[in-house]
């Protein structure tokens, strides 16, 4: 198994991912999301687990600032 940042031709798979995690399909479609965005982001990430060509698993975090802390934290979200 291969634990990797995201590409823009994991897009159909990522979102397959996301529908099962999720119960519906309807952010699925190509540019009614924010995939492109957070690809090109300097603060939100998305980490794919590939296993044989195959992805198996994902997990999408953002490194922001929050009111209570000084430094910017790492928050992993899905």
């Amino acid at each position: 198994m291969q634990i990797r940042k995201s590409e823009a031709s994991d897009y159909t798979q990522l979102m397959q991912l996301y529908n099962l995690l999720v119960g519906e399909d309807r952010y699925s479609q190509h540019d009614n999301d924010s995939f492109k965005k957070v690809l090109t982001s300097d603060n939100n990430y998305i980490f794919v687990a590939e296993e044989e060509g195959k992805l198996v698993g994902f997990a999408t975090m953002s490194i922001r600032y929050i009111a209570r802390y000084p430094r910017p934290i790492a928050q992993l979200e899905e």
